[in-house]
């Protein structure tokens, strides 16, 4: 009997831990799940939407046409933009981003209060040539190489500096000669 109780205890850990965030194919560009105050994380709401399904991918791609390079999805329903790296201002929550999204149960959007953050493009890409969003993506098809940071969407300057051995704003040149 105690081997069957010890069973379903286990099995029921399993299950706790397996709920956490699900991102709807964006976890290569989830940043986390960060705490949000009146002064906003992220600077600007890009919709508060209760009446159309909401997602991770909806978020990221109005924020990219709108030129951010961060977008984040919070009481399931909302979705903020913004380009400023103090997103962190106001603390990490890893495990508080459990919220289902408006209309959308396969995926999580944050919480009461917190954001699931994510870089408009994976790091290391920006705005390519052409429109924002084609064929229902965002363009992040140049590339630039900065330290840690994801590069601003529209023109890929490094706001933390270039890695080492490229230069220019974007980043996006060679700075020394490799031999």
């Amino acid at each position: 009997m105690a081997v069957v109780a010890l069973r379903v205890v286990i099995f029921a850990g399993l299950l706790i831990i397996c709920e956490g965030q699900r991102h709807g194919g964006f976890e290569d560009q989830y940043i986390g799940c960060f705490l949000d105050k009146d002064d906003r994380a992220l600077e600007s709401i890009a919709y508060k939407d209760r009446t159309q399904t909401n997602s991770n991918g909806r978020c990221i791609r109005e924020c990219s046409s709108r030129g951010f390079m961060f977008a984040g999805t919070q009481v399931g329903h909302e979705c903020h933009c913004g380009n400023n790296n103090d997103y962190k201002k106001h603390g990490s929550k890893p495990k508080d981003c459990t919220l289902g999204c408006q209309g959308n149960t396969a995926e999580t959007c944050g919480g009461n209060w917190r954001l699931q953050i994510y870089s408009v493009c994976p790091i290391g890409k920006y705005k390519g040539a052409g429109e924002a969003v084609i064929d229902g993506k965002p363009n992040c098809e140049s590339e630039c190489h900065c330290k840690a940071l994801p590069c601003l969407y529209l023109n890929g300057i490094c706001t933390d500096g270039c890695a080492i051995g490229w230069k220019e704003d974007a980043c996006n040149e060679r700075g020394i000669t490799i031999f």
